[in-house]
C-alpha cells in the first residue's frame, strides 16, 4: 500500500470528489482546475496492492451529478443516472 494511513487516504479522497460540473458557472474554471488536481492527487496513489478496500473507496468517490460521464478515450456517454433509477 503507497499511503501510510489508508483512513486518511480514504477520507481525502471522498472529500475531494465532489468535483465541480461543467455546466457550473459559479466556480472560476481556475478553482474547478485546483479542485479536480486536488482529487487526482490521491487517486493516483494508487498502485494495485491495495486490495478491494481501496476499489470500493475509489468507486464511492465517483460523483456524476448530471447523470452523464463521459470519457471520451474509452468510448460513448454512459447514462450512470439510470443506474440509480432502478
Amino acid at each position: 500500500m503507497p499511503f501510510g494511513d489508508f483512513g486518511a487516504w480514504r477520507r481525502e479522497l471522498l472529500w475531494t470528489g465532489e468535483l465541480v460540473q461543467d455546466s457550473d458557472t459559479s466556480v472560476p474554471e481556475e478553482e474547478a482546475g485546483y479542485r479536480f488536481d486536488r482529487y487526482v492527487e490521491p487517486a493516483d496513489m494508487v498502485d494495485g496492492t491495495e486490495g478491494p478496500t481501496a476499489v470500493q473507496a475509489l468507486i464511492a468517490s465517483l460523483r456524476a451529478e448530471e447523470g452523464l460521464l463521459c470519457q471520451a478515450d474509452v468510448g460513448p456517454c454512459a447514462d450512470w443516472g439510470r443506474f440509480a433509477r432502478q
